[in-house]
């Protein structure tokens, strides 16, 4: 017989213990059952734990369901350590019609995402993807009365109603509109696959209706997602103000970097000082290996920032230093240089923070009446595109920016500096103009 009377972690072990030494469990099983969720799991319902099997040999449970008949769901086993998991299952939405709301669903669908990766490549692209759909999720969803509804009461007309909702309330481009889509996708997906609703309502819905792609907006072009050179060099100006008064402020730099490399806000806060190396010649480079992401909230832990040894893309990348880059770095080194981050900080495990990164640009933007156009996606990430319009030249801004080719030139590269595109349509025209013809004929 199984004594239930769980009152503290100790308790808790004790009664592994037990359960162990009286072959109710495997030994192989007691580390599982050791685990924080399933200790939760145990004493939430060890008021309806069986304390020995029937006469069949099973293990058997009835659980409060409010989706059932009678209000209770009955779970059988043929060992206490499965019954255990069947428990767990049916807490995780994985068995049951467990009545679940949207964003409960959506909730645990991005907490189970996270739980448990071991592989540091693969923790990282998976952060990036919640973290990206929670984005989405917060802009369309929160806050609205569809995600409060029960999963197994949204049909098909209620998915439309939301949809179109926000196709009214804000200018939607045609990405936006797919990152909205596979949310509800993946919920409704996630819970059929569970049976926890008897059909998948999004079967049923005309994702390509002309009612949906006639509201779209056309996507600003690149150039218009692009900070002028006005713009820039009142950033610059201002960044350098303040460091005329606060020379050993550390953050005015990070953007100035920033400004000048067009790096994603966790690298430039990920930078180290052996990431800057110097070669025979005396020549120097930047090596882009590693960033500092945000972590969401999943698992009880709260959301925090923390180092991947990888960039978004996967791709590490060496920039070679030039004179005016490297007169900055020189300027930082005297500040920081004695020390592992180039912008050294509180998060992590000593670097500067994103969210202070951004506030600093944000309170830029304010003081020098440059516009932060969300809708234009014109924060800093936009300094990627100033950045590839320099170099004028897809292939090499792809290597150096971290994306492919054809992702650069969608994204970044079209904002054409058309007074360096004379210069060089200059040199290398086909040199057979009018001219040439008039000088043909007179020598005739």
């Amino acid at each position: 017989m199984i004594s239930f009377n769980i009152d503290n972690a100790a308790d808790y072990y004790r009664f592994v213990s037990n359960l162990v030494n009286t072959c109710i469990i495997n030994a192989d099983d007691a580390p599982y059952l050791m685990t924080m969720k399933v200790q939760e799991i145990i004493e939430k319902y060890q008021h309806w734990m069986p304390t020995a099997p029937r006469s069949d040999g099973y293990w058997y449970i009835y659980i409060p369901d409010r989706t059932r008949k009678g209000g209770r769901r009955r779970i059988k086993s043929k060992s206490y350590a499965d019954l255990v998991r069947k428990i767990e299952a049916f807490e995780s939405g994985h068995i049951g019609q467990v009545m679940k709301t949207f964003e409960e669903m959506y909730r645990l669908i991005q907490q189970q995402r996270l739980d448990g990766i071991t592989d540091s490549d693969k923790k990282g692209a998976r952060t990036s993807t919640v973290t990206r759909q929670n984005q989405t999720y917060k802009r369309f969803f929160s806050e609205t009365s569809f995600v409060s509804m029960r999963l197994n009461r949204i049909g098909p007309n209620d998915i439309n109603d939301f949809i179109l909702m926000n196709l009214r309330r804000y200018p939607v481009i045609k990405s936006a509109f797919n990152a909205m889509v596979q949310i509800i996708k993946l919920v409704f997906d996630k819970a059929y696959r569970r049976q926890m609703i008897d059909s998948n309502p999004c079967n049923l819905v005309e994702w390509d209706s002309d009612e949906y792609s006639n509201k779209f907006i056309n996507r600003p072009g690149i150039k218009q997602r692009t900070y002028t050179d006005t713009e820039m060099n009142l950033l610059w100006d201002h960044e350098l103000s303040i460091l005329a008064r606060r020379p050993r402020f550390i953050t005015p730099y990070a953007m100035l970097l920033q400004m000048q490399l067009g790096l994603r806000r966790g690298e430039v806060c990920a930078l180290r000082w052996d990431d800057i190396t110097t070669d025979e010649n005396g020549n120097r480079y930047i090596t882009i290996e590693r960033m500092l992401r945000k972590v969401p909230k999943h698992g009880g832990i709260p959301e925090h920032q923390e180092i991947s040894d990888r960039t978004k893309t996967s791709k590490d990348r060496t920039i070679p230093v030039w004179e005016e880059l490297n007169d900055l770095l020189d300027a930082i080194y005297e500040i920081t240089g004695d020390g592992t981050y180039v912008f050294p900080g509180e998060i992590a495990d000593g670097c500067l923070g994103i969210n202070s990164v951004y506030e600093h640009y944000r309170r830029s933007c304010d003081a020098v009446g440059v516009w932060i156009q969300k809708d234009r996606i014109r924060g800093p990430h936009a300094w990627r595109r100033n950045f590839a319009k320099r170099l004028g030249n897809s292939y090499l801004s792809s290597h150096l920016l971290g994306n492919d080719q054809k992702v650069c030139e969608e994204n970044y590269s079209d904002a054409i500096d058309f007074e360096e595109a004379r210069k060089q349509l200059e040199k290398k025209g086909l040199k057979r103009g009018l001219k040439t013809v008039q000088k043909l004929k007179k020598d005739a």
